[in-house]
């Protein structure tokens, strides 16, 4: 599965590159005051993290069911233009999560999350994401 596949990351038009998520802004992304609204940024946060489970988990739990459990949002500066969101860690690290997911067949991990955009920090963010391996 590709996140640029998901509707509402269609509908927003997001980007799918090798490292990150971006996007292009345009003024249906705008708030009233001009700027990236709150809600793209989180949805590009969002999809970034989804991004990041997709890459290190379904090679070895094609089946495996990832759901965001809980997320947190810092926003820190307004944007405008091209932004890029990008995975800064994960707790606990991925090969934990693998084995524990194998073992118990359940697990959870907490991915990191920053939005930048041309010359600042838009957003830092926390997704918690709860995972079942369906087999």
């Amino acid at each position: 599965m590709n996140v640029e596949e998901l509707p509402f990351n269609k509908l927003i038009g997001l980007k799918d590159t090798d490292h990150s998520v971006e996007l292009d802004c345009a003024p249906k992304h705008m708030n009233h005051v001009g700027t990236v609204h709150a809600t793209v940024i989180f949805g590009l946060a969002e999809a970034c993290s989804g991004k990041f489970i997709i890459e290190h988990l379904s090679q070895d739990f094609p089946a495996a069911l990832a759901v965001t459990r809980n997320a947190e949002i810092r926003y820190r500066n307004p944007g405008a233009g091209h932004i890029v969101a990008k995975v800064t860690g994960c707790e606990p690290p991925v090969e934990s999560v693998i084995e524990r997911l194998g073992r118990r067949g359940i697990a959870k991990i907490t991915v990191e999350v920053e939005v930048t955009g041309v010359d600042a920090t838009l957003a830092t963010s926390h997704f918690e994401w709860f995972l079942k391996n369906n087999v």
